[in-house]
């Protein structure tokens, strides 16, 4: 072969395998899609001479003619339309089946009526379809308070902790405001109706296996939500209640805060209404598992993102207490509605803000729950308090706030005063502040005669100030609110039990903390035989533990009339028995108890030699007489006269000794080990919740 091919790499690059592309091309060439050289030789090209081609004309190119962004957007949404259709494909062969309240029928008539309809789940975009606001615009819409922008931010709340709290506050508010916006989140609620955006098919299909989206019949339904009204609303307001029966009557309640309603009303609904759907179980134990169980599935998929449901829904999940070595139990439970609500700035005041009146009553009410909620859990598993008041300036709650606090005005059937329990709250969260003091003291090791002093004359003022119809010694017995003067009684005497543990010279805390220990047994003793025992609120419950606590550190160290302390420590586990169901804590309190007694029976823990001090020993009292007389007439109201009036003499001269002789102290000059004994005790006590991971 003469003819040597062409070489057509002559013009190629260096170590490429193409040549370099034309910046134009004629129409023919274009078309064909071949290489043009119409730039290098002008027109006619080299292939359109060749092939005889008459009208080689350049073509006209778009480069630098159009908006390549917008052109890249239309892409972006072809592709995401395609998508959209992928999961609507998918989605055909995914059939949930959604009970409506509307058309649920009884138990007794179930066998008899069709099948409900199956409800198809609405359209799911993808997970990159459901775009969240950047950080970058989150800080620029904040600086910059545009309003259309700033409600879809998530950054609520800016602490002064923060760096540029004090520059924010010169750019945009006086010094000292909070200024709040409303979250975009409460626009987006997850109803029944339509399942959010961002939550897959796959994981809707979880849920939906998981039951998470089926309700109990209409009529177990509907006293459910009536018995976490009278119950449980009574003492927690934390929802709104008049938006919430509306949703509720037009089944538009989110699922996330219907299963924790239905958990938290199985606490109280009477068993045989929650046997009348099988689907809920046999038990109110099994019962209870299943709507937590459901609540916690929604909650860890992050299906609902109202952070105000978030909020509610956590506060009502506190009341699982948990297994051993779980790490959601009551403590992580608030911890994290703490977290949420700190995140929504309701632990400032909020004086500037587009939210209405309404709104502002129910976010102090949440806030002051939770503050309740904190002060008694942390005195019952001895956990550190989760929030710092030093760092809070809202509002305390007022009669006003509990005004909006009200039944529909269609609603028919009222369901309680929310005045009468509006002054239960208040009080509560009253009594709980005295208690966070004593809590922090204990911890800080700073409870001294200054402090106690202090603090008897809060809880004296405290228990004058009591409105008649909460005043246990003046309400009538046959009162609805009976079971809330019990339940403050207790609080009080537990408060008083908790500061004296060790505080004083035993000659006056010993006699204090017990007849503290009276009243509690004899309130609890007339509960129980009232039947009312199962209906007094979670934080109330702790109480008798604590003189529970008591009664075995006497017993261990002998003092007093054994008889008496152990009769008084049956009628406490008896109580903390009948509250097993609805107050999961009980699970652990009672092992608890029979492992101490079987120690107790089998051992001597201390001799006669140890229970009592030679009255020769020197021990410098914690106070002096004066003192002690100051603290007598402080409480002496309170407590039974004969007890106080017998501090230096005989202590247990009023209660009576039954079966051993009375110990005899001298106030001012000796002491007893008592509440050393309970030290030791509470130090076993942390062992044992390490243990329980708690």
């Amino acid at each position: 072969m003469t003819n040597a091919r062409p070489n057509t790499s002559a013009g190629k690059g260096k170590g490429t395998g193409r040549g370099s592309r034309s910046s134009i091309a004629c129409t023919k060439c274009h078309a064909s899609k071949i290489k043009c050289d119409v730039s290098i030789h002008g027109s006619p090209c080299s292939r359109c001479k060749e092939r005889g081609v008459i009208g080689c004309e350049l073509i006209q190119s778009r480069r630098g003619t159009y908006d390549r962004k917008e052109w890249m957007k239309k892409v972006k949404a072809r592709k995401a339309e395609e998508e959209r259709e992928r999961q609507m494909n998918m989605q055909s062969e995914i059939v949930i089946s959604c009970q409506s309240p509307s058309s649920s029928s009884s138990s007794d008539d179930s066998s008899l009526s069709p099948p409900p309809p199956l409800q198809v789940i609405e359209p799911v975009q993808s997970a990159a379809a459901f775009e969240k606001p950047s950080w970058n615009l989150t800080i620029e819409s904040y600086l910059e308070h545009q309003k259309s922008v700033a409600v879809k931010t998530p950054l609520s709340d800016i602490g002064e902790s923060f760096p540029m709290s004090f520059l924010l506050q010169n750019q945009h508010s006086k010094p000292g405001h909070i200024r709040l916006r409303r979250s975009s989140d409460q626009h987006d609620k997850a109803t029944p109706a339509v399942h959010p955006k961002h939550i897959t098919v796959s994981k809707l299909a979880f849920l939906a296996e998981e039951k998470c989206f089926t309700k109990p019949d209409r009529a177990v339904l509907d006293k459910l939500v009536a018995s976490y009204f009278h119950k449980v609303h009574a003492v927690f307001p934390i929802l709104d209640r008049t938006s919430l029966l509306r949703l509720y009557k037009a089944d538009k309640v989110p699922w996330l805060l219907l299963q924790s309603i239905c958990f938290a009303a199985a606490t109280y609904c009477p068993v045989n209404v929650l046997c009348r759907d099988s689907r809920c179980g046999s038990t109110r134990r099994e019962a209870r598992m299943m709507f937590y169980r459901r609540a916690k599935l929604l909650f860890d998929f992050g299906y609902e993102t109202d952070r105000i449901t978030l909020v509610q829904s956590s506060i009502l999940l506190s009341f699982w207490g948990g297994q051993p070595h779980d790490y959601w139990n009551t403590s992580s439970w608030l911890n994290t509605a703490v977290n949420i609500a700190e995140s929504l700035g309701m632990h400032r005041a909020v004086r500037a803000s587009d939210l209405e009146d309404s709104e502002k009553a129910l976010r102090r009410r949440i806030w002051w729950v939770l503050v309740v909620r904190d002060s008694f859990v942390a005195a019952l598993l001895g956990k550190p308090l989760r929030i710092n008041m030093s760092q809070c300036d809202v509002q305390h709650l007022q009669l006003d706030d509990f005004e909006s606090d009200s039944d529909p005005p269609d609603e028919v059937d009222k369901l309680f005063d929310s005045r009468a329990h509006g002054m239960y709250v208040i009080e509560t969260t009253k009594l709980s502040m005295i208690l966070r003091d004593i809590v922090f003291a204990r911890s800080a090791k700073a409870i001294t005669t200054t402090f106690v002093l202090t603090v008897l004359k809060r809880l004296d003022s405290w228990h004058a100030s009591l409105p008649q119809c909460l005043n246990l010694d003046k309400c009538p017995s046959t009162s609805d609110l009976n079971v809330l003067a019990s339940a403050l009684s207790v609080m009080y005497y537990h408060n008083l039990i908790y500061l004296y543990q060790i505080s004083l010279p035993s000659v006056m805390s010993c006699t204090i903390a017990q007849d503290a220990v009276n009243q509690i047994t004899e309130i609890g003793s007339n509960l129980v035989r009232g039947s009312e025992i199962a209906d007094m609120p979670q934080d109330a419950f702790g109480s008798f533990f604590m003189a529970m606590v008591l009664l075995f550190t006497l017993l261990q160290t002998k003092s007093g009339s054994g008889r008496l302390h152990r009769s008084q420590l049956k009628i406490c586990e008896m109580i903390v028995y009948q509250a097993q169901e609805c107050w999961d804590h009980a699970d652990w309190i009672l092992p608890l108890c029979d492992a101490l007694r079987r120690k107790l029976d089998s051992t001597s823990l201390t001799t006669a030699s140890n229970q009592t001090v030679k009255a020769e020993t020197t021990i410098e009292p914690l106070m002096t007489d004066v003192e002690l007389d100051e603290i007598a007439n402080n409480i002496g109201i309170h407590l039974n006269p004969s007890v106080v009036a017998s501090a230096g003499k005989d202590l247990f001269e009023s209660t009576g000794s039954i079966d051993e002789d009375p110990v005899t102290l001298r106030a001012g000059r000796t002491e007893l080990n008592v509440f050393n004994e309970m030290d030791e005790f509470l130090t076993d006590m942390d062992t044992f919740g390490s243990v329980l991971g708690m």
